[in-house]
C-alpha cells in the first residue's frame, strides 16, 4: 500500500536537459522507491514514467519551431517580444505555463496529499497556490534559487520597483504555502525575512544528487589531465562570466601542455567565440548538453572537477554530483558561496596540480538524508489535519 500520493509540478524536467530538471526527477524517484506514489506535471512528457500530466509551454512549442526551421538569428520582432513577455507576465514570463499546468491538473482530476511547486521559475508557486485551492491538498513549495536577494532574472537585479513589487507578491504567495524548502541557510534566511503571516515551516534541505547505477566510465581522448566542468555560464548567471574561468586555467594550461578544459553545457553565442577565439583554444573541449548519464560518466572519470560561481551565497548544484566522485574539487570565483564549502576539500584551479598530487577523498552521498527530511515533512503532515 502506497503511503501517499505526491504530486510534483515543475517547469523542468527530463528528457530535458537542464540543471532544474536533476532535483525534481531525483524526488520523484526516491519517492517512487520509499512507496510513495507519485505524478509529475510538467512541459516535458516524463520519460520513462507513466501517469504523468503533461502542461504545454509556449517556450517549447517555439523551440521545436526554431529547431525545425534550423539556427538563425531571432529576429527584431522576436526580442521585442521576449522583452514584454519579462514586463508584462508577473511574477515571470512562465505565467501563462502556470496558469495552464493549474488547468491541466484540474482536467486530470488529480487528488494528490501533497502538491511540490520547485523554482525558478517562481511562477510554478503560482500553479501551486491554484492547485492547492482546487484540491485541497497540502502544498510544499520549494525554493532552488534566491526571488529578491539575489535574483536571477535580469528585470528583478535592473529595477528596485520591480523587486519590491515582487516581495509583496513572494509575501502573498508563498503564506499561503503549508511548507517551504530551501536548498541554503541563506534562501532560508531570505524566506526568513519576508515574515510570511501566517509562517509556514521552513526546511533546508541542499542539493542531492545519485551516482549512475551502472558506474560507467568516459574514456577521455589524449593523455590529460582532464578537467570538466558542468553548467552554464551567463545564462544561470550574470556574474558568472566564461573569462574568470579561462584565467584560472590558463596556469594549468601552461604548466600542462596536454590538460585538457572540457565544458559540458549550453554557451551563448559569444561564449563560443571567446571560446574558439581564445589561445587556449587547443586545450578546451565543447561538449555542449549531453545526456545526464553521460554527464555523470565523464564526472567519475574526471582527473579533476572545476567549481564554478561568483558573487552569491548560491552553491552550484553540481557540488552534490561532484562530491560523488573522488576526483579533486578546483574553485574560480569569488563570494560567500566559497564560506559554505570550507568542510569540503578543494584547492584553486591554478593549484590544479597539488590537488592532483593530494590524496582522493571519499564520496559522499546526500540523497539519503535529503528523501529521510522530505519524508518527515510529508508524513508528519499527514498525521494531523491540514489546518491551512
Amino acid at each position: 500500500m502506497a503511503k501517499g500520493s505526491i504530486l510534483i509540478v515543475t517547469r523542468h524536467y527530463p528528457p530535458a536537459i537542464s540543471g532544474g530538471a536533476r532535483r525534481p526527477s531525483l524526488l520523484a524517484a526516491g519517492l517512487r522507491e520509499r512507496g510513495w506514489t507519485v505524478t509529475v506535471a510538467s512541459p516535458q512528457a516524463p520519460e520513462g514514467e507513466t501517469g504523468g500530466i503533461k502542461t504545454p509551454h509556449p517556450a517549447g512549442a517555439r523551440g521545436e519551431a526554431a529547431a525545425a526551421a534550423g539556427p538563425a538569428a531571432p529576429s527584431l520582432f522576436e526580442k521585442i517580444k521576449s522583452i514584454a513577455r519579462r514586463w508584462l507576465y508577473w511574477p515571470d514570463a512562465d505565467m501563462r505555463w502556470a496558469l495552464a499546468a493549474a488547468e491541466a491538473v484540474k482536467r486530470a482530476g488529480a487528488a494528490p496529499d501533497w502538491i511540490v511547486t520547485t523554482s525558478p521559475p517562481e511562477s510554478a508557486h503560482l500553479a501551486g497556490r491554484l492547485i492547492r485551492k482546487q484540491t485541497g491538498a497540502r502544498w510544499l513549495a520549494e525554493m532552488r534559487d534566491s526571488w529578491i536577494d539575489d535574483p536571477l532574472r535580469e528585470e528583478l537585479r535592473d529595477s528596485a520597483l520591480r523587486r519590491t513589487i515582487e516581495h509583496r507578491m513572494a509575501r502573498a504567495l508563498l503564506s499561503k504555502a503549508d511548507h517551504i524548502v530551501a536548498v541554503s541557510d541563506a534562501i532560508a534566511a531570505e524566506v526568513e525575512a519576508l515574515r510570511l503571516r501566517p509562517a509556514p515551516p521552513v526546511a533546508t534541505i541542499g542539493h542531492f544528487a545519485r551516482d549512475s547505477a551502472d558506474g560507467e566510465r568516459y574514456v577521455f581522448a589524449g593523455p590529460g589531465p582532464h578537467f570538466v566542468h558542468t553548467g552554464q555560464f551567463s545564462l544561470s548567471h550574470a556574474e558568472r562570466r566564461l573569462d574568470l574561468l579561462l584565467d584560472g586555467f590558463a596556469p594549468v594550461a601552461r604548466a600542462l601542455p596536454e590538460a585538457r578544459l572540457h565544458l559540458i553545457g549550453r554557451l551563448t553565442p559569444e561564449e563560443q567565440a571567446r571560446a574558439g577565439s581564445s589561445p587556449l583554444a587547443a586545450q578546451i573541449v565543447r561538449h555542449g548538453n549531453l545526456p545526464y548519464a553521460q554527464t555523470l560518466a565523464m564526472q567519475q572519470s574526471a582527473d579533476g572537477l572545476i567549481l564554478f560561481q561568483q558573487g552569491t551565497a548560491a552553491l552550484p548544484g553540481k557540488l552534490s554530483e561532484y562530491l560523488l566522485t573522488t576526483a579533486p574539487i578546483l574553485v574560480v570565483g569569488d563570494g560567500p558561496w566559497r564560506a559554505r564549502i570550507a568542510d569540503v576539500p578543494h584547492w584553486p584551479l591554478e593549484r590544479a596540480q597539488e590537488a592532483l598530487a593530494a590524496p582522493r577523498r571519499a564520496p559522499t552521498d546526500h540523497m539519503t538524508a535529503a528523501l529521510d527530511r522530505y519524508e518527515a515533512i510529508f508524513v508528519g503532515a499527514l498525521q494531523k489535519p491540514n489546518e491551512r
